[in-house]
């Protein structure tokens, strides 16, 4: 689907709340060339952001390389000229073994400066859109439908002017139908936020890091505790380890320099060929609960490490998330209860295995 075939199934929705009239005035003409330029420039986005695989980006270049090369002319009449030479050295020389290259090339120099490749596709996202509008080629009320679809995450760069005016178009999407009177005034919020979103520059300096939303003094207390309870826990064991009777481990292998993850420990420590070779069935049992110990506190603190912070109910916190095949993204909230819950486990489990040590100790001076 072209960018122009995306606008008008927009119109085409709001034809029972809006009259025909209404309907002609939000169309915009706009040359083929860049509609098929800015086509491709979307298509060149969709995979970053989940909505594809690799082949629609490299078909879309590969039919605009191709038809660059049959109207050279026609094309350039109507490219950006902030942006040609970077569209012409893409489709200059390009062939079915570097075609990849020629598309990342231009996400990152388009999409540029940014962080990540999301990043790259939501800027470039929000550039197209933003350099329509400003050459007349599309109304704001559809700018803002197009601004509005793709999904925008607390970890994404919220204060980066593209991806704050997605925000703004998702409002715009969803007010104007409905406000008849202030549709002027919604037009205009959109606007000034495309205010300043233009083509990058050959030697734009690199933005600055955005500070830090922290989540409350409890809740990022309960992740310190959490996060040290499991370093006790591991702590603990190892040291114990050193003079536990009849205990075949080289201390020093697993938490030496460096020293193995917790999880890999606990898989040592309860690995049944090495239990086999313990003829002391206390011995045996206290590495076996250790092993367990480990693996089970390390996957609940992985998990707090490996998350990412997300507001939930008004709320911010960490959030372990997942992604579908089509690349869309599932939070699940780590709320303070389970946080706390994760040190509660790992102290409960060093009391266990204090206590079960005081029995090891028993056998061994009896």
């Amino acid at each position: 689907m072209t960018v122009d075939d995306f606008e008008a199934n927009q119109i085409d929705t709001l034809l029972r709340s809006i009259t025909f009239a209404e309907a002609d005035a939000l169309r915009r003409p706009c040359p083929t060339a860049r509609n098929f330029l800015d086509s491709m420039l979307h298509d060149l986005c969709m995979q970053p952001l989940g909505e594809a695989t690799e082949r629609r980006a490299l078909l879309a270049f590969r039919r605009f390389a191709e038809l660059f090369d049959h109207d050279p002319d026609g094309f350039r009449e109507h490219i950006p000229v902030a942006i040609t030479p970077v569209l012409e050295a893409a489709v200059s020389g390009w062939t079915e073994d570097n075609v990849g290259d020629r598309v990342r090339s231009i996400l990152t120099a388009l999409g540029g400066p940014s962080s990540t490749e999301r990043e790259h596709a939501l800027t470039l996202y929000a550039r197209v859109i933003a350099a329509r509008v400003r050459d007349g080629y599309v109304h704001p009320y559809l700018a803002a439908t197009h601004l509005a679809w793709p999904d925008i995450h607390d970890w994404d760069n919220l204060a980066k002017p593209e991806i704050a005016a997605m925000r703004v178009g998702a409002r715009v999407k969803y007010q104007w139908p409905q406000f008849r009177p202030n549709r002027g005034v919604l037009e205009q919020d959109l606007l000034s936020a495309l205010e300043g979103i233009t083509w990058p520059s050959p030697h734009t300096a690199p933005q600055p890091a955005q500070p830090i939303e922290w989540a409350d003094d409890e809740y990022t207390t309960a992740l310190g505790r959490a996060v040290y309870a499991v370093a006790a826990l591991e702590s603990y064991i190892l040291f114990e380890l050193l003079h536990l009777p009849g205990a075949p481990i080289d201390v020093t292998e697993l938490g030496g320099r460096p020293s193995r993850p917790t999880a890999e420990i606990g898989e040592v420590l309860a690995q049944p060929e090495l239990l086999d070779t313990v003829s002391d069935v206390h011995v045996r049992y206290w590495l076996s609960a250790a092993g367990a110990a480990l693996k089970e506190t390390a996957m609940a603190r992985d998990e707090l490490l490996h998350s990412r912070p997300a507001v939930e109910k008004g709320v911010r916190m960490l959030h372990g998330y997942a992604f579908s095949p089509s690349g869309k993204a599932y939070l699940n909230p780590l709320p303070q209860h389970r946080v706390e819950r994760l040190a509660t486990t790992a102290v409960a489990h060093r009391t266990h295995l204090a206590r079960l040590r005081t029995h090891v100790a028993d056998v061994s001076t009896s």
